[in-house]
């Protein structure tokens, strides 16, 4: 299967709803990392603004620290705390909210909701090896349709929208998320299949000599 799947238009489907919400581990991992540097950053203003400067006077007996650990301490505890807050703020930024598939409509963080029919392609070169797709969508014609019953409307669509949407089963949950991605290629495949071919006119072949004439 090619890197880029490509179709013009679709029709909507009835498969959801499908939610995928935030990946525990993605987030558990970034809060343990946040940690991390929180307590470190915390040790080493400890040592860097007190404990090593007095080391002379509290440790007698043991060596004193170099004026170097002393100012590197000092740099880590400065920097350390503030790196674990962005760790922090960026990944729950970057899991917010949630990825959903129903009637036939897809919405994803920071993009408007978009019906199935209005996505034009989807780039899969990093799908097989991280699980991540990039998918573009146009919006700048009004729906054809509406949609089925439910609590998703056709309604309020942005128009004169487009742009490209990434999915992610690490940062998302992997089966829900994975769900849509093939909802998504699958819808595009059909809608590609079911374009008519157009086959090129014959070329026109000049016409055979007759008996007398001149070549």
């Amino acid at each position: 299967m090619s890197n880029q799947t490509q179709a013009v238009a679709a029709e909507p489907t009835d498969a959801g709803p499908i939610v995928a919400k935030a990946g525990r581990y993605y987030r558990v991992a970034r809060y343990l990392m946040t940690l991390l540097l929180m307590a470190y950053g915390a040790w080493s203003i400890y040592d860097g603004f007190y404990s090593w400067p007095n080391w002379s006077v509290t440790h007698p007996r043991e060596k004193p620290k170099t004026p170097t650990d002393i100012v590197l301490n000092q740099v880590l505890g400065i920097a350390l705390p503030p790196m674990g807050l962005f760790v922090l703020v960026w990944a729950v930024y970057n899991s917010r909210g949630q990825y959903r598939l129903e009637n036939g409509i897809v919405t994803v963080p920071g993009h408007p909701p978009i019906p199935l029919d209005k996505i034009q392609s989807i780039n899969r070169e990093a799908w097989d090896r991280k699980g991540i797709a990039y998918i573009e969508y146009d919006l700048t014609e009004a729906p054809t349709r509406p949609s089925s019953a439910g609590p998703v409307s056709y309604e309020g669509l942005k128009k004169g929208a487009q742009g490209t949407f990434k999915i992610d089963d690490f940062v998302y949950e992997r089966e829900p998320t994975d769900k849509i991605f093939k909802t998504i290629e699958s819808t595009l495949l059909k809608a590609a299949s079911a374009r008519p071919t157009i086959q090129p006119p014959a070329a026109k072949l000049p016409p055979r000599p007759t008996m007398g004439s001149k070549l």
